[in-house]
């Protein structure tokens, strides 16, 4: 998939001069909620997926915009998995009225929420913890000594500190757009994101503007046959449509088995602070 023509124009001066481009970043992009700074989502789909959302209420312990920056430019971090092999062009602070332009999601999502999850599903959603709220853009660019099949030229990564619930409600859904994926990956919360009777599934099944194309679950240690089970309407994809998700060149056929585990997929990295380190992770389709 070639990088879209809104990603391509960017440069530094765009970033910061023009009007930030909310709807070109959500449309087609992969949501990841308790993410923390975890590469594998980009490693597995960029050039499938160009624009990588990541909420978290922690991030990383107690984190804050400078410590992002630190992160971001450690040398360690630059090796890490789906951001070895890229540069940042630039990046830019987004204040919470850029990114939320809607303050609670239209009255017809609401409606759609009452009827599918009752008209209390507002008690089930986590605390905000917006105290602690900041987001920021950023455009990674491939290196010149990295060619094409290393990866897509470029990709946008925006990091968000906030309650993940809530501000998929504030972006996607008051947005009316649906992403093009989805990461659930040992969440810490399971009864809110992994469950399909979660209120985060609920909430993302329940979109008005559509389900994600691709959803991706994972975890620390084996897949278990009687744990993390997919959400209603998705299913492993087959051979071909896996190739078509992934660069052939990092295709794993235990990957698209919901029972498999390649143990020599993922290496651990020595990085302070800890990120999380997936030992398996799982791809789901849409059932058209």
């Amino acid at each position: 998939m070639n990088v879209p023509g809104w990603l391509a124009r960017v440069t530094p001066e765009t970033m910061n001069h023009e009007p930030f481009p909310l709807q070109d970043i959500l449309r087609d992009s992969l949501y990841y909620p308790a993410s923390g700074l975890d590469g594998d989502p980009v490693k597995r789909l960029a050039g499938c997926v160009h624009s990588f959302v990541y909420v978290d209420i922690d991030l990383v312990g107690e984190f804050n915009r400078d410590a992002l920056a630190r992160e971001l430019e450690r040398r360690e971090f630059r090796d890490y998995e789906g951001f070895k092999g890229y540069e940042i062009v630039d990046r830019r602070e987004v204040t919470r009225k850029e990114l939320f332009r809607y303050r609670h999601p239209p009255t017809a999502v609401r409606d759609v929420l009452a009827r599918q999850l009752g008209e209390k599903w507002y008690r089930e959603l986590p605390p905000r913890g917006e105290a602690s709220f900041f987001c920021d853009w950023l455009v990674f660019e491939r290196q010149a000594r990295f060619g094409r099949r290393h990866g897509p030229s470029r990709f946008s990564f925006l990091v968000i500190r906030a309650e993940a619930v809530h501000t998929f409600l504030k972006l996607y859904m008051a947005e009316s757009i649906a992403p093009e994926a989805v990461a659930v990956i040992q969440s810490g919360r399971p009864e809110i994101f992994e469950d399909p009777g979660g209120i985060f599934p609920q909430c993302v099944l329940s979109n008005p503007a559509g389900r994600p194309k691709i959803l991706l679950l994972g975890g620390w240690g084996p897949p278990d046959p009687d744990g993390a089970l997919p959400w209603p309407g998705y299913r492993p994809p087959c051979d071909h449509e896996w190739a078509t998700i992934q660069r052939k060149e990092h295709v794993d056929a235990n990957a698209m088995c919901p029972d498999a585990v390649d143990d020599h997929t993922f290496v651990e990295y020595e990085i302070e602070p800890p990120l999380r380190i997936r030992s398996h992770m799982n791809v789901w389709l849409r059932e058209s």
